[in-house]
């Protein structure tokens, strides 16, 4: 009796961890969320984080550069600070742009190395003091409200998955 029962015993034990090694199998989670690692510029559905190089807008004439800084920093005071800068080649240019199109797309959205981040949404924001000379919507869409002779507008954009990535985009003429 003592052989059957150590047997049983074994046997029982053997079948505990296949049973085991199987349910452990099927709660693993095969598709894990892919989370923001940067905020990137894409225009034309380019996969890159662009601009590389910088950009220039023209209708016909050069209406505005878009310059990327790989090393931005949000915790540095002055240009230092911006990942991109939007910078309008003069004011007559701007005030063309404020008068015809006047919605400046920023064509952003959050990059990851391991493919599409699950959540695709990023918040917008300017400060409360800037909001009667211009707007953002929550699609990234700058709109001016009035033509200034000159401007230096900040806009910090900012992932929605948790990660907490901030970036900053300057508007300057």
């Amino acid at each position: 009796m003592k052989k059957s029962v150590i047997i049983v015993t074994a046997m029982i034990y053997l079948v505990s961890i296949v049973v085991v090694a199987f349910l452990g199998f099927v709660a693993e989670i095969h598709n894990p969320p892919i989370y923001a690692e940067a905020i990137v510029m894409t225009i034309d559905d380019e996969d890159t984080n662009f601009p590389e190089e910088p950009y220039t807008y023209i209708n016909g004439a050069e209406i505005y550069d878009i310059t990327y800084n790989p090393n931005a920093n949000p915790e540095s005071e002055g240009i230092d600070k911006y990942t991109y800068r939007i910078v309008f080649k003069s004011s007559k240019a701007a005030g063309w742009y404020y008068r015809n199109e006047n919605e400046l797309n920023l064509h952003l959205s959050p990059y990851s190395s391991l493919g599409e981040c699950e959540n695709q949404h990023l918040s917008y924001y300017i400060e409360k003091n800037r909001r009667d000379s211009f707007e953002v919507s929550q699609e990234g869409v700058v709109t001016f409200k009035e033509e200034l002779a000159a401007r230096d507008e900040t806009i910090a954009v900012t992932t929605k998955d948790g990660t907490d990535i901030t970036i900053y985009i300057n508007i300057y003429w």
